[in-house]
């Protein structure tokens, strides 16, 4: 028996460097699964960055086509009409050319406006109600 011993430390060495090389390996798998799940969520995360932009410039290109179509109508508002406005807007609108009231407009949309509708609306339509 005394000559079996070796033997079998021999073979426990064996089955400990098969358990060893088979724990890295097993380490080098999900360590390479782990750097997978960290590129995908890298994409995932620039793909957002990219459809947020998207949404931002849509945004804006539409809140200043807003900011134009109010200041046709109501006419380019002073410094003072705008206090709670963000300096952003307010740079806009100094950006662009001055533009008288175009009241008339709302008279266009009924055949029944009347006078006192319009003025309503014109009262009702201000950028800062502190003013009237």
């Amino acid at each position: 028996m005394e000559g079996n011993i070796p033997e079998q430390r021999m073979s426990e060495k064996k089955l400990v460097n098969t358990e060893e090389g088979m724990g890295v390996g097993h380490l080098l798998s999900q360590l390479i699964i782990i750097i997978i799940i960290i590129i995908i969520i890298i994409i995932i995360i620039a793909l957002i960055n990219v459809t947020i932009t998207m949404i931002i410039i849509a945004i804006v290109g539409s809140a200043k086509d807003k900011l134009d179509r109010i200041t046709e109508v109501l006419g380019t508002p002073s410094y003072e009409d705008m206090p709670t406005a963000c300096q952003g807007a307010r740079d806009y609108i100094r950006s662009r050319p001055h533009k008288p009231a175009a009241l008339n407009q709302f008279y266009a949309l009924s055949d029944q406006a009347t006078h006192e509708a319009v003025h309503l609306l014109c009262r009702m339509l201000v950028l800062n109600p502190v003013s009237c």
